[in-house]
């Protein structure tokens, strides 16, 4: 048996934000559907695609483009499972 190490508690303010198997769901700016100003990345995201740190690393480059997207108003970036769409380098 595994030992939890760590528990967030989220309340978000629409079950429809969830999946069946408790996953949110997200549109393709990463954002959790029905919720404002609320995104998610990793292997909480309804994302069709392997749950690996990879993933995780796309899913926070177009985050954070996005967030200054939102915060300037300019356009925001869609994300495309296994593609990277920014100039951001994580070490």
């Amino acid at each position: 048996m595994h030992q939890v190490e760590l528990i967030f508690s989220c309340a978000l303010s629409s079950a429809a934000s969830l999946t069946d198997n408790g996953t949110l769901k997200v549109d393709e700016f990463l954002q959790v559907k029905g919720q404002d100003n609320v995104f998610a990345i990793g292997d909480v995201t309804d994302i069709n695609e392997q749950k690996l740190a990879y993933t995780a690393r796309l899913h926070a480059e177009i985050l954070a483009t996005n967030l200054v997207a939102e915060a300037i108003k300019s356009p925001k970036t869609p994300y495309t499972p296994g593609k990277s769409s920014s100039n951001l380098f994580f070490a």
